[in-house]
């Protein structure tokens, strides 16, 4: 057996310093995220599970990995622990998992694989991973995932108009594995190399070169393209017509089993929140604003129908719609002539949130604090006409994945509304968790994007992810914008979502599955 498929061999006493290195990572990671939301530990928090990673076997790279996302996912999930512990311990499993796989790929990766191909390589990996995390039907989930970090870097978060904020996710990774090989070529020999030792010292630098460039170049980049897009922007709100818009935050609690009288209490905060000087055209009300069936509740619809009368808006607003024996999530539209429609139902809806698989088989599922009875599925998108604007209605999760968005822009929506009730987690990191994800979708879709929610934050983005008005997580208030009239092209990504990256990325997988480095001559002692 050739010394290059020899597995490599820790030395004494390291093994314990190994492990530090993947803790280290986890925590850093973490802190790159609510609460503390340093998204700068983002551009290197994994090189020290990189460090680790290269040097150990396959299946004890699987062991890191998994240590890594338990610790990682653990911390980022731990919000739904609310639920019992049942929920967390399984979410924090799933989703640690796809790092074990993570650790074990990369691990053989870092083997062979010269540093050319290594890092990119590593990168690819990284992101494949969280793109199947993130399109696992109902257990989808991309909270936590490496882009979302960088909500605040809105010059580098413009690639998400190109490659979706998977995209960001790939450059962060690459800065990292590019930091973690450069970081192995200077640590002493003892510590293993794949090929030649002088190459890949060699090497290492200039893909670490190759890394910060690439990361510096979308940065300009991106900063150009915001320069030139905001100010397009607000030239069409100074000449053309716009579209007042405001958005309502109560912070009001929202239980499963309401009275009629909590009904009545929730809908008439709304009301004299909406009692708005100067009037705005369009107001937008959260998820569950109304907490009932508002199709059975006569008052509640006279008193919405009231609001978009007296102050001559379009009201959108969230609550429960019955038909037959079926319910939905469903977004309503109260209009200023006094009418009154569903306009969407919510299509992707939250596996034991808001439905419970195998309800009936699995007993033990009761003892915990889900829904009693489970809503429907809505069956397509839909856009509603606020005068000449086109608007697109999303609810609650839909807005932390990436595809909803991209339909309504392809549907040729104006705006997107997105209504949520993050309310039930209100003393978790879940609210902030949930809003960073909401820029995202305004720069991969290049279009407005209101954000109601009943706990926070609730915003109005503009198309470059910047909040034009906003109400912070746990303050009632009132957030305000005009938004200019004009015809926005569909972005590289909206048009063809995640395929180019994910080519890219499985071309840079193989390579560095398949690569090999090659080895100092026979008695060579570099």
């Amino acid at each position: 057996m050739s010394s290059a498929a020899q597995p490599p061999v820790v030395p004494p006493g390291r093994d314990r310093a190994l492990w530090a290195l993947t803790v280290l990572s986890a925590l850093l990671l973490w802190l790159a995220f609510p609460p503390a939301s340093i998204g700068a530990f983002a551009w290197f928090g994994p090189v020290p599970l990189i460090l680790a990673l290269s040097q150990v076997s396959p299946l004890r790279g699987l062991a890191h990995g998994l240590v890594f996302g338990l610790l990682f996912m653990g911390s980022i999930c731990w919000f739904v622990s609310i639920l019992g512990t049942l929920p967390w311990v399984a979410l924090t499993l799933g989703m640690g998992a796809y790092y074990a796989v993570f650790g074990l790929v990369a691990s053989l990766i870092c083997q062979h694989a010269p540093a050319p191909v290594r890092v990119p390589a590593l990168a690819a990996t990284w992101t494949l991973l969280e793109i199947v995390r993130g399109s696992a039907g109902p257990i989808a989930f991309t909270l936590g995932d490496l882009g979302y970090s960088q909500h605040n870097q809105l010059p580098i978060v413009q690639f998400a108009s190109l490659a979706g904020h998977y995209g960001v996710t790939f450059l962060v990774a690459l800065l990292n594995a590019g930091l973690g090989t450069v970081l192995l070529a200077m640590l002493p020999r003892t510590w293993r190399r794949s090929g030649h030792p002088l190459l890949f010292n060699r090497l290492a630098g200039r893909m670490a070169l190759v890394s910060y460039v690439a990361v510096f170049t979308v940065y300009i980049w991106g900063s150009l393209v915001m320069r030139v897009g905001q100010g397009l922007e607000r030239q069409r709100a100074e000449t053309g017509p716009t579209l007042a818009v405001a958005v309502v935050q109560p912070v009001l609690p929202v239980n499963q089993q309401v009275t009629r009288e909590e009904v009545a209490a929730s809908v008439r905060a709304y009301d004299e929140l909406s009692k708005l000087s100067p009037p705005a055209r369009l107001i937008v009300w959260p998820e569950t604003a109304v907490p009932a069936a508002i199709t059975n509740d006569r008052d509640s619809q006279q008193r919405v129908k009231d609001v978009a009368r007296r102050e001559q808006a379009d009201l959108i607003f969230g609550a429960i719609e019955a038909e037959g024996s079926a319910i939905y999530n469903a977004v309503f539209q109260a209009t200023p002539d006094g009418g009154l429609r569903s306009v969407y139902r919510k299509c992707d809806l939250v596996i034991f949130g808001e439905y419970v698989p195998f309800r009936d088989q699995w007993k033990f599922l009761q003892r915990y604090p889900i829904r009693m009875q489970d809503f429907s599925p809505g069956s397509e998108r839909r856009l509603v006409s606020v005068g000449d604007w086109r608007l697109a209605p999303l609810i609650c999760y839909e807005g932390i994945f990436p595809e909803p968005a991209r339909e309504v822009a392809r549907l040729g929506a104006d705006v997107i509304a997105l209504v949520t009730s993050d309310i039930w987690a209100a003393r978790t990191t879940e609210p902030a968790h949930h809003s960073v994800t909401a820029p995202f979708r305004a720069i991969e879709a290049r279009r407005y994007l209101v954000r109601a929610a009943s706990n926070g934050v609730s915003a109005i983005y503009d198309p470059y992810g910047e909040a034009m008005d906003e109400v912070p997580i746990g303050i009632p208030g009132v957030a305000r914008a005009d938004i200019p009239a004009a015809s926005r092209p569909t972005t590289t990504y909206a048009r063809y979502g995640n395929a180019p990256l994910i080519l890219v990325c499985t071309v840079f997988l193989v390579l560095g599955l398949l690569a090999r480095a090659p080895l100092p001559p026979s008695g060579d002692s570099q």
